[in-house]
């Protein structure tokens, strides 16, 4: 199908993130059922046919990230606010982004000179708009996202912890002021010690 990533490379993916990342299978793609089955990691979940979509919308919402064909999941992820990896084959993603931030979203399109045909189909019998998207350049769309979520997250504690270091600086200036002037304080007392027994 001129839509849908291949099967393989779905499988090569979760292979190479499941020891970082937990990898659920969530929608009606029957087909890759058998080939997720023989991952073997219990950090690979495979829940296709086997939720309602209050349950998905449940997942999704809960997910670091989420990787999709442009359908209508895909859209439901988006709409949940969650970081998306959209991939394009036949469809065009001018037409049907995921409609979120830009920071939050990273669409792989080959943009190829046939594409997009709009077929269920390949009509040149290759879909290299869909062979030609790699399992790394994926894997590395995820881990972006990811990182940038993080960020966004820890940015609070980012400012209060360069307000704390500011803090701690003026601290030690006002400390190191204060000894230089206690020296300079010792250095008049004796001084004046000195001038006393002169006199």
């Amino acid at each position: 199908p001129a839509k849908k990533w291949p099967i393989k490379k779905w499988i090569d993916l979760a292979n190479s993130i499941q020891k970082t990342y937990r990898v659920v299978f969530v929608g009606l793609e029957s087909s890759i059922t058998s080939a997720a089955s023989k991952i073997g990691s219990n950090n690979c979940i495979n829940l296709i046919g086997k939720t309602s979509l209050n349950d998905v919308i449940i997942i999704l919402s809960q997910s670091s990230c989420v990787v999709s064909n442009d359908s209508g999941l895909m859209h439901v992820a988006a709409a949940l606010d969650r970081p998306v990896v959209g991939i394009y084959g036949s469809s065009s993603p001018e037409y049907t982004p995921p409609l979120i931030e830009n920071d939050k979203k990273i669409i792989m399109y080959q943009n190829l000179s046939c594409s997009p045909c709009f077929k269920r189909t390949c009509p040149l019998q290759h879909t290299n708009c869909l062979n030609n998207i790699s399992v790394d350049s994926v894997k590395e769309s995820i881990s972006g996202l990811v990182r940038t979520a993080i960020d966004e997250y820890l940015e609070p504690y980012y400012e209060q912890s360069y307000e704390n270091q500011k803090l701690d600086r003026l601290i030690e200036e006002a400390q190191d002021k204060i000894e230089k002037l206690n020296e300079r304080a010792m250095s008049i007392e004796d001084i004046f010690d000195d001038l006393k027994t002169k006199v």
